[in-house]
């Protein structure tokens, strides 16, 4: 949606492609020639280095470039989990059930408060948010990704995912039909970004999603990050 300011304004995707993405750091850069901008991509670096070496341990290399390039790592556990180290079996339900869009949220949110990666008022949060915000979860193609600032109640990085057979309106009526929520609880402004980095990835792959929405069991789902991940 355009807004109209004397400030340049870049029209975007709520999901970008990595070749998107590129074109968006190339006009902001060509805007402020003189900004620090560390945009380069660990992940990008990793499908480099892979093509043309041999990496003994994947991990300690993400952490060692991650920590070069942006200066440190995450305090709670040393490096930026994968999606698949995320959404494992027990954060990935399914439902028959009809829900108001508050009560998708709280369905959803259920593994990360079960798991105490989250405080019952975090869930709270993400419903007022959406509350005072409005659809902005929405990023498109019936997904909605529920968060909340770490500090109303984050207790451990985590994410959770919930299949609502019978779509889900958001706010209203006349809101967008939501099938998938993902849940996102962050600790931090970067321990999560390479999950979700790949998630984007995932849900911007037309073929992958249509699997996705097409799973209908919890083990078709992990079986989906982790092949993703793969490629």
């Amino acid at each position: 949606m355009y807004v109209p300011t004397r400030k340049p304004v870049y029209l975007v995707q709520p999901l970008l492609t990595s070749l998107e993405k590129n074109y968006l750091i190339q006009a902001v850069a060509a805007d402020f020639p003189t900004i620090d901008h560390r945009h380069i991509s660990v992940d990008a670096l990793l499908e480099i280095i892979e093509r043309h070496a041999v990496i003994e341990d994947e991990q300690k290399l993400y952490d060692a470039i991650f920590n070069k390039i942006y200066g440190k790592v995450s305090i709670e556990r040393g490096y930026a989990p994968m999606l698949s180290e995320l959404l494992t079996k027990d954060m990935i339900q399914f439902t028959d059930e009809k829900l108001d869009w508050k009560e998708a949220i709280r369905f959803a949110a259920t593994p990360l408060v079960t798991a105490n990666r989250v405080k019952t008022d975090y869930v709270d949060a993400m419903i007022e948010t959406v509350e005072e915000m409005g659809t902005y979860i929405h990023i498109g193609k019936g997904i909605a990704i529920p968060h909340a600032r770490p500090e109303k109640g984050v207790n451990q990085i985590g994410m959770s995912f919930l299949r609502t057979r019978t779509p889900v309106h958001l706010v209203d009526a006349s809101g967008p039909a939501i099938d998938i929520f993902i849940c996102l609880a962050a600790v931090d402004n970067e321990a999560h970004l390479k999950a979700l980095s790949q998630l984007t990835r995932f849900l911007t792959n037309d073929v992958a999603l249509e699997k996705l929405k097409q799973a209908e069991t919890v083990e078709e789902i992990t079986d989906l990050i982790e092949g993703e991940e793969q490629e």
